[in-house]
Formats: structure tokens, C-alpha cells, sequence
């Protein structure tokens, strides 16, 4: 499971990344892709729908970059896990609460929010079983390993709490002069 997640996850990152810089640049093919033609609307009309579609490409680029560079804690560290995990069932579920009160979208639409809510059950299982089952066997973990740091840094982070701690010998030579 790990390491179908860790697949899945670049491949969002990639696929947010290209589909962000594609609404980007191609804002009137995006519109057209999903059955919107620009002669449908008014002059202002288009360049509010184009306008909104760009706006979205740079959110989806900015979320891709976001979660690439956050990788190793999204699969490893319980807040960032969770935090992912909603945010891959809030995609499809707003997709799907459309569906419900707006109607059926284009049939491209329909495959991705089935595709979102896959993303989401991959993520899901991987969190339950490797991030979050590590919160219930805390006993005996070190203060960063309950923190739930990744554990480079959590390694870090111990050699830095063991460097502070006083030595016996230098707190008692500090007494006496």
C-alpha cells in the first residue's frame, strides 16, 4: 500500500501540475472539453468563464507544487495526512453534490470524480494503516515519534533534545566555582 501510494501521489502531483498549466494556457479549450463554447455566451460572460478557468489552473498548479514538496510528511506525519486525505474527499464530493442539485456534467467529469473518489480510498487505506495506527501504538515512542515527525527528523530533533540536556559532570563543576 505504501508504495501505491507514494506512485499515486506523484502521478497527482504531475497530473495537477499539467492540467493547472494546460487551463492555464488553453482556458477556451478547457471550456470547449467539457461542452462550454464561448458563442454561447456574452462577451462578458467569456472572459468571466475564461478568466475563472485560469484562476483554477494556477490553484491547481500551486496545490500540486504544494503537495510535492510536502510528500514525505503527507505519507508520514498524521496532521499533513489528514489534512490530504479531506482534501481528496472534498474534490469528488463536491462533484458530487452537484451532480445533485445541478444535474449530470459532461461525461469527463463523471470520470473524474469516480477517479477522485479511488484517489481518495488509495489515500485513505495508507493513512489508516501507516499513519494513523501509529498514533495508537505511542507506548514506548520517543517524545518526536509521538509528535509524529518524519523520522530524519525526528532523529534530528533527538540528538538536538540530548545536546541540551546538561552533562552530570559540567552541572556539577558549574556549582562549585
Amino acid at each position: 500500500m505504501k508504495a501505491l501510494a507514494r506512485i499515486c501521489l506523484w502521478l497527482y502531483v504531475l497530473v495537477f501540475i499539467g492540467a493547472g498549466g494546460a487551463m492555464l494556457i488553453g482556458a477556451k479549450d478547457a471550456a470547449q472539453m467539457v461542452g462550454v463554447s464561448t458563442e454561447m455566451l456574452e462577451l462578458s460572460g467569456v472572459a468571466s468563464l475564461l478568466n475563472q478557468l485560469r484562476y483554477m489552473g494556477a490553484i491547481a498548479i500551486g496545490f500540486g507544487a504544494a503537495v510535492a514538496v510536502l510528500h514525505k510528511q503527507i505519507l508520514t506525519e498524521k496532521r499533513h495526512a489528514t489534512l490530504f486525505v479531506v482534501v481528496l474527499l472534498l474534490m469528488p464530493l463536491s462533484r458530487t453534490i452537484s451532480l445533485f442539485m445541478d444535474g449530470f456534467p459532461h461525461f469527463s467529469l463523471l470520470l473524474l470524480m469516480l477517479g477522485e473518489y479511488g484517489l481518495f480510498a488509495v489515500f485513505f487505506l495508507h493513512t489508516k494503516r501507516n499513519v494513523w495506527a501509529k498514533g495508537k501504538s505511542a507506548e514506548g515512542a520517543t517524545e518526536t515519534d509521538k509528535a509524529g515527525l518524519d523520522p530524519e527528523l525526528a532523529e534530528l530533533a533527538e540528538a538536538a533534545i540530548a545536546a541540551d540536556k546538561p552533562k552530570a559532570g559540567a552541572a556539577k563543576a558549574s556549582v562549585k566555582s
